[in-house]
């Protein structure tokens, strides 16, 4: 074998192995922007959806607030069973977010 051909030898075989490293580092570099790109989506997402949710419960407690301060003959007794009925509901609402969340998760 001439030193011509070993050297071209070696430089096919560096340049493969060039090759496969760079299409390495460039799966990991593409498959960790795609999972922060995702995860941003994810976030912002969740926070618009929590963040509506919250502005309604906020009005709604609001509400009721003024309605009982302005109702003076209304008792304790219900205006401690409408806030827990409106603690229930939000609950209710929160659990219903987190099961769809969940599901839209596994698929």
């Amino acid at each position: 074998m001439e030193e011509d051909e070993v050297g071209d030898i070696m430089g096919v075989q560096e340049w493969k192995k060039m090759e496969k490293n760079s299409m390495t580092n460039g799966y990991r570099e593409g498959f960790s922007a795609g999972n922060e790109e995702a995860l941003q989506k994810g976030f912002d997402e969740g926070y618009s959806l929590g963040f509506m949710v919250s502005q309604y419960f906020s009005k709604l407690r609001g509400r009721l607030a003024v309605r009982a301060h302005l109702q003076d003959n209304e008792n304790e007794k219900e205006v401690e069973e409408r806030n827990t009925l409106l603690i229930q509901s939000e609950e209710k609402v929160i659990n219903f977010i987190k099961e769809n969340i969940n599901q839209q998760s596994i698929t």
